[in-house]
């Protein structure tokens, strides 16, 4: 009798099955009756974690009129300093979504007067550069005196740290891509990878001096979110604007458009100036989200 509960027992643990799975309650005769099947599945909340800043007011001297040029028409102001326009930053990171969870920002430009303003790009170079041309007023707002361009520069960042990878970090300087891959918007940087600047390190440095922050910090944040101590990128290049499209991965970022220090503002002026006269224009931006 002993010699058979034993053969019972190496049987059981032989199929796998545990003594529970064998306690089944059985019924005489017919039997109409099934076997439950499911479970849970997880899916972390991803969290708008960006904020925004505009740059400060950009005001100068009183300039003299023999300073213009094209029969003082023209005047040409370049930038003593690195002036931001428009900063973003992520202050935590946050895991990926890939059905869009209102985390995707969406930027939008438009001049004092609410028309849409679309920068040109260089889209060579790697320089990422372009010029945004506004209308320019007299102080009153209304009249039309002429247009300003300036020459700005664009970090698009996306940075990024794989769930299922102890090393795999990207930093991406971002570029837009098809209609689907516009993080940050269809216009808010270049849209080819010859347009950007060259890799992840480059566009973080330059949002860094325009007050973002820097690759360290978004490195840190990843880290954090993750549980993880990476000290370096695996992958630091450019890409086409996906966003924080995944599960599958914790992103961070930052966005910077300002003007380059030794870069060149210049108003044209419809009219040569004849008298002392105040001139005014604006940049305003939107953001929204995917």
């Amino acid at each position: 009798m002993k010699t058979n509960k034993l053969y019972m027992a190496v049987a059981a643990v032989a199929l796998g099955l545990s003594s529970h799975a064998m306690a089944l309650t059985f019924t005489d005769g017919n039997l109409t009756g099934g076997v439950d099947i499911g479970g849970d599945i997880a899916v972390p909340v991803a969290t708008n974690q960006w904020q925004w800043a505009a740059g400060d007011a950009i005001s100068f001297p009183s300039i003299h009129v023999t300073q213009m040029t094209n029969s003082y028409k023209t005047l040409t102001l370049p930038a003593t300093a690195n002036l931001p326009l428009l900063v973003g930053q992520t202050k935590a990171a946050t895991i990926g979504n890939a059905g869009n969870a209102g985390i995707n920002p969406q930027i939008a430009f438009t001049d004092a007067a609410g028309a849409t303003v679309t920068p040109v790009w260089e889209n060579t170079g790697n320089t990422g550069k372009g010029t945004i041309t506004l209308p320019v007023t007299a102080a009153d707002g209304t009249t039309a005196l002429g247009n300003m361009t300036m020459t700005v520069k664009v970090g698009a960042l996306r940075a990024g740290i794989e769930i299922a990878s102890t090393t795999a970090t990207l930093l991406d300087s971002m570029y837009t891509g098809t209609a689907t891959q516009q993080f940050y918007g269809q216009f808010a940087q270049p849209s080819t990878a010859a347009g950007v600047l060259s890799n992840g390190s480059s566009a973080a440095a330059w949002n860094a001096v325009l007050g973002a922050h820097s690759a360290t910090d978004l490195l840190a944040q990843l880290n954090t979110a993750k549980g993880s101590n990476n000290t370096a990128w695996r992958f630091d290049s450019s890409g086409a604007a996906l966003g924080f499209n995944t599960p599958a991965w914790y992103f961070s970022g930052t966005y910077g458009l300002g003007i380059a220090q030794g870069d060149d503002i210049v108003v044209n002026f419809t009219n040569p100036v004849t008298v002392t006269t105040a001139w005014k224009s604006a940049l305003k931006a939107t953001v929204t989200y995917l």
